[in-house]
C-alpha cells in the first residue's frame, strides 16, 4: 500500500509579512514544493490577512490543501499551573477547572489547551495552560473559509520551533540548553532542562532597531531568564550551555559575535532545512524567520504538542451528574418493582452518594492546595512584570552623580515592592553645600524625585566636611522609556580615564561597585565604598578599619 500523501500549506502573520510554506509529504519524507513571503502595505493588520491568502492561492494553484496557521503567544491567554498526577482524560479536566477559575468570563467556545514542562516536586504536574479567545478563534475560521481552503491546525510559534529542535538535536544531552526564535515583531526565548521545556518568554522588538541594540537586548533577556529557569540538576562543573539559533550561519555571524562574549554558552546555528528536500533552489533572506513555519507542518511530540483545532481539553459532563441522572433513571424502573428490591437499590445508591462525596471532598482538598501553589507563581511574575531595572536605574544615577572630588558615598539601600515606586536611600558626604544642590538638580526628573536630610557639618577642614542623607523616589518605567534612555546613554561615548573632567557630562555610568543586592540589602559591606566617576575595572578599594560607618550602614539595610 503506498503511502498517504499530505500537503501542508503553513501561513503565518508577523509584522506587515505573511510568510507561508508548501510543504508535501509522503511518509517520512517532507519535500518543501514553495517557501516564501508577501509583503503587507504599510500599517495593514491581520484583518487585511485574507487579501493576501488570496494572493498566495493565486500564486501556488493549491486547491486543497491542509491549511495551519502560527499564531504568537501574544495573541492567546497564558498561565502556568502544577496539577497532581494523573491520567490524560482526567489531566485535562483538571486544566479546565484551572482555566475556568483563572478565567472567569471566558467563553464556552474559547479553546483551551495544554503542554508539559519540567515536572514540578513530589511528582507533580507541572503545564502550560493556553486558552484562544473566541473572537479570535472566528477569525482563523473565517480567513480559512475565505480562501476556500481547510483549517487544519493553528499551532503556537514557539512550540513548532521547539518541534524543529527536537528533530534536528538531542536536546537531552545537556542539563540546560536555550533556543533562541527571532522574528520580525518579537523574539521567543524557551529555556529547557534536561530537554523539556523550563521557561518561555517572549521579547517585543522595535520596528526600527540597530544590530548592537537587539543585541543588547536578546542578551541581557537571555542572561535574566537563565537566573530565572531552574538550574540544571549537576552543576558542579558548570557544564556546557549551549544556545541554539535557527538561521543561515552568514546572515547571523554580525548578530553572533556581538551576542556571543558576554554569555555563558556558545551559540550554534542551527539550518532549518535540514529534515527537508526542496524542489527548488530559489534564495531566501531571513532564513531565521521561517524555522517555526517549518516546523509547523511536521508531527510533534504529544507532550510539547498545541493545537487549537484538535485540543486534549474537550470539555465532558461532570462524571457526578452522569451518575446522579443514572440513578434517577433507576430510581424511576425502581417504582414498579417490589418494595425489597427498591430498599436494596435505594441503600446501594447511598453507599455510592457517600462515596462519591468522598471523592469531590479530595478533589476540593487537592483544588486549595493548587491554589496555593499557582499564588505564588502568580506573584513571581507578577514581580516580573513590574519589577523596577535597577541595573538601568543605577547606570543612569552614575551619569548624573557630582564628580568624585565633590562627593563620597558612604552607603545606599534599594527597596522595591511590585506595582509601586521603587526608593534608593543613600547617605554621602560634600565637599561643600552647593554640591548637595547640584546633587538635587542633576537627579531630579519625570520619573526620579529627590529629597535631601540630615544635613550636618561633621569635620570642618577636611575634603568632604558637609554630611547628608538622600532618599530618591523612583517611578517604574516601561520599556519603551528603559530602551529610549539606554540609546541616548550609548549615543554619547564616555572618554578614557585619563581624560575625564569633573563636570557633569562626563560622569560614568560605573560608579557604584558591583555587588548590591537589588532586593533591598545594604550595598555596604561594612566599609564605605567611594564613588568613582572613573571606568570600573573590576578592583575594589576596601578599608575595614571605620567601624561607625560600617553600624551606620547596617541601620539602613534594616
Amino acid at each position: 500500500m503506498l503511502p498517504k500523501t499530505k500537503n501542508h500549506l503553513v501561513i503565518e502573520w508577523d509584522r506587515q509579512q505573511a510568510r507561508y510554506a508548501w510543504v508535501c509529504s509522503v511518509g517520512a519524507r517532507n519535500m518543501i514544493r514553495a517557501i516564501g513571503s508577501v509583503q503587507a502595505a504599510e500599517g495593514e493588520s491581520t484583518s487585511h490577512l485574507e487579501t493576501y491568502l488570496a494572493d498566495i492561492k493565486a500564486l501556488l494553484r493549491l486547491k486543497n490543501p491542509e491549511l495551519v496557521f502560527v499564531m504568537p503567544r501574544r495573541e492567546i491567554e497564558e498561565f502556568e499551573a502544577t496539577l497532581p498526577p494523573s491520567k490524560d482524560d482526567e489531566l485535562a479536566q483538571l486544566v479546565l477547572i484551572q482555566a475556568h477559575e483563572r478565567w472567569p468570563g471566558i467563553s464556552e467556545q474559547s479553546i483551551i489547551d495544554y503542554y508539559h514542562m519540567v515536572g514540578g516536586s513530589d511528582g507533580m504536574l507541572r503545564v502550560s495552560i493556553a486558552a484562544l479567545l473566541d473572537d479570535k478563534r472566528i477569525n482563523y475560521i473565517g480567513w480559512a473559509k475565505s480562501a476556500g481552503w481547510k483549517l487544519s491546525a493553528i499551532r503556537l510559534r514557539h512550540l513548532a520551533s521547539v518541534n524543529l529542535l527536537q528533530r534536528q538535536v538531542a536536546l537531552a544531552s545537556w542539563p540546560q540548553s536555550v533556543l533562541l526564535s527571532v522574528s520580525r515583531k518579537d523574539a521567543d526565548l524557551v529555556v529547557f532542562s534536561q530537554g523539556q521545556i523550563s521557561l518561555v518568554r517572549t521579547i517585543p522588538l522595535a520596528a526600527e532597531s540597530t544590530d548592537q541594540a537587539l543585541a543588547e537586548k536578546l542578551k541581557l533577556e537571555i542572561q535574566r531568564s537563565l537566573l530565572v529557569a531552574s538550574p540544571p540538576a549537576n552543576d558542579s562543573e558548570s557544564p556546557e550551555l549551549p544556545i541554539f539559533l535557527f538561521g543561515d550561519q552568514g546572515e547571523l555571524s554580525e548578530l553572533v559575535q556581538r551576542l556571543e562574549p558576554d554569555l555563558p554558552g556558545q551559540i550554534r546555528v542551527i539550518d532549518p532545512f535540514v529534515n527537508f528536500q526542496r524542489s527548488n533552489t530559489e534564495t531566501l533572506e531571513d532564513v531565521n524567520r521561517y524555522a517555526a513555519v517549518l516546523g509547523a507542518a511536521l508531527e510533534g511530540s504529544p507532550a510539547t504538542t498545541l493545537d487549537f483545532c484538535k485540543p486534549k481539553c474537550v470539555k465532558k459532563r461532570s462524571a457526578i451528574y452522569r451518575r446522579i441522572a443514572l440513578y434517577a433513571a433507576a430510581g424511576c424502573l425502581l417504582l414498579g418493582a417490589l418494595i425489597g428490591n427498591a430498599w436494596q437499590q435505594v441503600a446501594e445508591a447511598r453507599e455510592q452518594n457517600l462515596e462519591l462525596k468522598r471523592e469531590l471532598a479530595k478533589v476540593d482538598e487537592q483544588i486549595a492546595n493548587l491554589k496555593k501553589r499557582t499564588a505564588v507563581v502568580d506573584y513571581v511574575s507578577q514581580w516580573q512584570r513590574d519589577d523596577i531595572n535597577w541595573l538601568e536605574e543605577l547606570r543612569g544615577l552614575s551619569l548624573r552623580m557630582p564628580s568624585r572630588s565633590q562627593t563620597q558615598v558612604r552607603s545606599m539601600t534599594m527597596t522595591s515592592s511590585p506595582g509601586r515606586k521603587g526608593m534608593i536611600s543613600m547617605n554621602l558626604r560634600a565637599g561643600s553645600d552647593s554640591v548637595i544642590s547640584e546633587f538635587e538638580k542633576a537627579v531630579r526628573d519625570g520619573s526620579h524625585q529627590v529629597r535631601t536630610n540630615q544635613l550636618s557639618q561633621t569635620a570642618p577642614g577636611t575634603d568632604f566636611p558637609w554630611q547628608f542623607g538622600a532618599a530618591i523616589m523612583i517611578n517604574p518605567r516601561d520599556r519603551q522609556q528603559l530602551a529610549e534612555d539606554r540609546l541616548l546613554a550609548d549615543r554619547y561615548a564616555i572618554p578614557p580615564r585619563d581624560t575625564i573632567r569633573s563636570d557633569s557630562t562626563q560622569r560614568d555610568a560605573s560608579q557604584f561597585e558591583p555587588g548590591s543586592d537589588l532586593n533591598g540589602t545594604t550595598l555596604d559591606s561594612g566599609q564605605p565604598p567611594i564613588v568613582e566617576n572613573e571606568l570600573n575595572d573590576g578592583r575594589e578599594e576596601v578599608d575595614d578599619k571605620d567601624d561607625h560607618v560600617a553600624d551606620d550602614n547596617k541601620e539602613g539595610s534594616k
